[in-house]
């Protein structure tokens, strides 16, 4: 089988409280083990930053999915990449808040439309590390 990454960043319609947060990432783990993917959920900023790995088909109907979610504006893919190995493989969907991401990484302006691809993917290896 073959294997994708695709990380995409997007701003929420409002800001996700602590319960929604919460409720998204338990539906969000329930379908990745289901479909078989794994990946990392970062919400810093008020801004999504999502990498999904797994089956080309099965990250296809969650993105797809995803850019038909009403809770999400301007969502815009980064990267798609097919991969030999998981990064985020032991989770379903790993999260970092923004007070990680600040506390682990020392990113105090999380941006990535201003990122490169490049940049976000060394920033998400460096989480992986810390994790």
């Amino acid at each position: 089988m073959q294997l994708i990454e695709l990380c995409y960043y997007s701003t929420p319609i409002k800001r996700f409280s602590e319960q929604e947060l919460r409720s998204m990432l338990r539906g969000a783990r329930e379908r990745n083990l289901i479909l078989g993917v794994s990946g990392l959920l970062l919400y810093s900023n008020d801004i999504f930053l999502q990498i999904l790995e797994g089956s080309r088909e099965a990250v296809n109907a969650i993105f797809q999915s995803i850019s038909h979610d009403s809770r999400h504006n301007d969502i815009a893919i980064s990267y798609v990449n097919e991969i030999t190995f998981r990064e985020f493989k032991s989770w379903q969907m790993a999260y970092i808040s923004d007070l990680e991401l600040k506390g682990l990484m020392g990113v105090t302006d999380f941006k990535p439309c201003s990122m490169s691809a490049a940049a976000i993917r060394s920033l998400l290896g460096n989480i992986r590390t810390s994790l």
